[in-house]
């Protein structure tokens, strides 16, 4: 499996933990996700969320990490 093939299937691991976590509203969990991901990784994973899981994804996100996270989300 070549490197960036295993980031796709390990960023898809994170986002369907993260969205198993929301679904039974295990903030603590979704937290303690969010807090091993790089900010690049969050943003992807909000991108593919929809707006209501995104929305509350976002305020699980450490507020530290906001601004770094913004800077990786796509403009469009």
């Amino acid at each position: 499996m070549s490197e960036n093939t295993a980031e796709q299937h390990a960023t898809q691991e994170h986002l369907q933990s993260l969205k198993d976590a929301l679904a039974s509203g295990a903030a603590g969990r979704v937290r303690r996700l969010l807090a091993n991901l790089h900010p690049a990784e969050i943003a992807h994973i909000l991108e593919s969320l929809p707006k209501g899981l995104r929305t509350i994804l976002w305020e699980l996100v450490d507020p530290e990490v906001h601004g770094e996270v913004l800077l990786h989300v796509n403009d469009e």
